[in-house]
């Protein structure tokens, strides 16, 4: 029996008849009461649902995060994912919008009034907190980007996708063009150091996230094998560069120094790689010499001559066995 039915049954008892029931009670009891006709064959007593709006991660405006708060980039990424998977209606992301948005960013969407639609809401807050760089200025940025002294190289690639993505979202840059873009971009804009042992790698990985593990392999090996590079990578040249201007000649030649001693450790490694380089082709060549003598050698013996040239069968006929 289905809910209406059990309405329709207490109204009657009360002197109303069905037919009477105002239209809009009829659908409120059919959207809250369903009921499933497998379940009520099997003798399973229907149930009321209740849909929980989704969740969406805290998002306030301002420019220091709070708990639980991410960036406004962020937090679009994960409204436009709710409304693609298709699973919740508007009216639920709607709320679970109004739930997520903490001042100032609440009351930017206050202003809107309390039935505004989902698309009025985000081209709102799109205009407060979205992306306001032109074109040609996100591109500029993008391609003058280098690493910085002290960035390694995740905190590096993230940046330059952080840059892209405002040119994706510009539609500047499509999305089926970023990997070429940033896997070049990686590469250029690398330190020097860094990049001057790593033309192999760009050649031989042609993907974004496949060279940046390759780069993130000569990286951290470069730090075990020569300590010195990870002070020199992580801001002690910059520093040193500074403590350069002062008076005190103690002082410069300490930092001369120590900018000598980094500039060796890099020339140590430079040499050590070209070493295991020159090695492996060394062995290379060494092996394709053996194959070539031994093949010229067993071609050049004349077993079947001499073999033939040996006089087995006169010997054996001219003996007196």
């Amino acid at each position: 029996m289905s809910g209406f039915e059990d309405l329709a049954k207490a109204l009657q008892s009360l002197g109303e008849k069905p037919e009477e029931i105002p239209q809009n009670i009829k659908d409120l009891m059919s959207s809250l009461v369903k009921e499933d006709k497998s379940d009520v064959k099997a003798g399973i007593k229907p149930t009321s649902t209740y849909v929980n709006p989704p969740r969406l991660p805290f998002f306030s405006g301002k420019d220091k995060l709070g708990g639980g708060e991410v960036t406004y980039d962020l937090w679009r990424y994960e409204l436009v994912c709710l409304i693609n998977d298709k699973i919740h209606s508007k009216e639920l992301i709607t709320q679970s919008v109004r739930r997520s948005l903490k001042d100032p960013a609440g009351k930017v969407v206050m202003r809107i009034g309390p039935h505004a639609e989902l698309s009025a809401i985000l081209k709102k807050l799109d205009s407060v907190f979205g992306v306001v760089e032109e074109k040609e200025s996100v591109m500029r940025e993008f391609y003058n980007a280098d690493q910085h002294e002290d960035e390694d190289i995740s905190a590096w690639s993230f940046r330059l996708e952080d840059i892209l993505e405002k040119a994706i979202q510009t539609e500047k840059v499509k999305r089926s063009e970023a990997d070429e873009m940033l896997h070049d971009m990686l590469w250029k804009g690398l330190r020097q150091n860094l990049k001057a042992i790593s033309h192999y790698e760009k050649e031989k990985y042609t993907t974004f996230d496949s060279l940046r593990v390759a780069l993130r392999r000569i990286e951290k090996d470069n730090i075990l094998d020569m300590p010195t590079l990870k002070t020199t990578t992580k801001g002690t040249s910059k520093k040193a560069i500074t403590k350069l201007k002062n008076t005190d000649d103690d002082d410069d030649k300490d930092d001369y120094d120590e900018q000598e001693e980094g500039f060796t450790g890099f020339m140590n490694v430079i040499t050590t790689r070209l070493d295991r380089i020159e090695t492996g082709m060394q062995q290379h060549q060494n092996q394709n010499l053996y194959q070539d003598q031994s093949r010229g050698n067993y071609r050049g013996n004349n077993y079947r001559g001499n073999y033939r040239g040996n006089t087995y069968r006169g010997n054996y006929r001219g003996n007196n066995y």
